[in-house]
């Protein structure tokens, strides 16, 4: 069905096809996928023409060609409608599990939201030099403590992390992130200072040497690996964990609707409780082993980092979805299963 679209559709699809019939085979394919791209975003509707090609890429046996930049021109309705798999929420969901091998859901949350093609493109900040660690926690609890509910930029990342098999696991048995003994042994007895000799070590007391979670990522980006997993951590942000809509007063007793107060105040025992709570924080180095739990997870692309190529966008949280004048049932069924909420 998507290669009759794709032959049918237009001028558009004309184009491509000349274009692919008059190509210098000699030529890098960097370039041939830049003339392609340019061809396609001079169309009309550039997002639904890429996803045509995706698809009859996908159809001809030639996913592998299907670059992030092409996929992130694609229109995520057209290619979720079109894709010839089960896009079901049971489907994806096993699709999930075979990518990320069962793991449970992860976390982002930060007061001054990214675009998601940091999330995509952080290994390419590794490589200019500059601060590429995505953190991640098992807790929702810790990320609100990362969020500011008087602040419209703050935003929570529901994420799913394809975990190496063989990365370093340590236990750090109750330590914050910011005074993680030196001397914490991996799966592997490795101590972890010494899993990363260039990486940054503070000593504090009496010349105890220490870690925290930004010097152990200071390390990691000097290795080969793509995560690393901290145990029992104490990670807290400075932000108190709070569900009150945005513009709302901080006194639940002030609001109007009294049934929404009392949500809103036990939502915030809970989440304040569970931040307070040790959890398990993922470091993550790699934009291709994360996904949004909304992704379609085609194992065709498995080899995109697209992290946006999703059924629902990793950022939009259930403030913002009620706020859609056309938002279904459906769609916040789909956002609460995917997020763990």
């Amino acid at each position: 069905m998507a290669r009759k679209k794709f032959e049918t559709g237009s001028n558009i699809a004309k184009g491509i096809l000349d274009f692919l019939v008059g190509s210098d085979t000699s030529r890098p394919n960097a370039q041939l996928n830049q003339s392609l791209i340019d061809v396609i975003m001079a169309s009309d509707n550039p997002g639904q023409e890429m996803a045509k090609y995706i698809l009859a890429k996908r159809a001809a046996g030639q996913a592998n060609e299907i670059t992030d930049e092409m996929m992130e021109i694609a229109d995520d309705l057209y290619m979720f409608e079109n894709t010839p798999i089960d896009m079901s929420q049971t489907a994806r969901m096993e699709r999930k599990d075979a990518f990320n091998r069962g793991d449970p859901q992860f976390y982002h949350g930060t007061g001054n939201a990214p675009e998601l093609q940091y999330f995509d493109d952080i290994d390419t900040y590794n490589t200019e030099g500059h601060s590429g660690t995505v953190y991640l926690n098992d807790n929702p609890g810790i990320a609100n403590s990362y969020v500011d509910a008087d602040n419209p930029d703050s935003v929570i990342y529901p994420l799913v992390v394809r975990r190496e098999e063989f990365e370093p696991r340590i236990d750090v048995e109750g330590s914050t992130f910011s005074d993680i003994p030196y001397d914490k042994t991996d799966q592997y007895g490795n101590l972890l200072g010494d899993i990363f000799p260039d990486g940054k070590v503070r000593k504090i007391g009496s010349d105890k040497p220490t870690l925290t979670t930004d010097s152990i990522a200071d390390g990691l980006r000097d290795t080969d690996a793509e995560t690393l997993t901290l145990f029992n951590i104490l990670d807290r942000g400075t932000q108190t964990p709070d569900a009150r809509p945005f513009g709302f007063p901080r006194k639940t007793s002030l609001y109007d609707d009294q049934e929404l107060g009392k949500d809103v105040a036990a939502w915030n025992e809970t989440m304040q409780a569970k931040s307070r709570e040790p959890s398990t924080n993922v470091l993550v180095q790699k934009g291709n082993v994360l996904r949004s739990p909304f992704a379609r997870f085609d194992p065709e692309f498995s080899h995109l980092k697209n992290i946006s190529a999703s059924v629902v966008p990793a950022s939009v949280g259930m403030a913002q979805l009620l706020q859609k004048p056309d938002v279904t049932k459906e769609e916040i069924e789909e956002y609460l299963s995917g997020s763990g909420l």
